[in-house]
């Protein structure tokens, strides 16, 4: 179980002196018994460190950079879509005119 709890702890990328304290406050709760207490303390102890890494003031300024990015990507997607429009209104103008130029030259040659 200890095993267990040091390799999460490594791949979630807790330093080893928190390690070390997990390790000491289970083997602490573990000589009392009890293995529900063990697991609610090592989950209090993973809150507590999340607590320190993200604030949320943190997540509020990431929130608003998110929302930003947001912004501009809807803007960048507007500018296109506008620009496709025009494109495909310039299009059916030219396929209205070549229209006119056929059925001009086909009177022309038929004549």
């Amino acid at each position: 179980m200890i095993i267990q709890l040091i390799a999460d702890a490594s791949s979630t990328g807790i330093d080893a002196y928190t390690v070390g304290q997990i390790i000491t406050s289970i083997l602490g709760v573990s000589a009392v018994g009890g293995g529900a207490v063990v697991v609610s303390k090592a989950r209090q102890m993973s809150v507590k460190i999340a607590q320190e890494y993200a604030t949320r003031d943190d997540l509020r300024r990431v929130d608003q950079e998110i929302a930003g990015i947001k912004t501009v990507q809807r803007d960048a997607d507007a500018k296109a879509h506008a620009r496709i429009d025009d494109m495909s209104r310039t299009l059916n103008s030219l396929d209205g005119k070549m229209d006119v130029l056929l059925k001009a030259l086909n009177l022309t040659i038929t004549k």
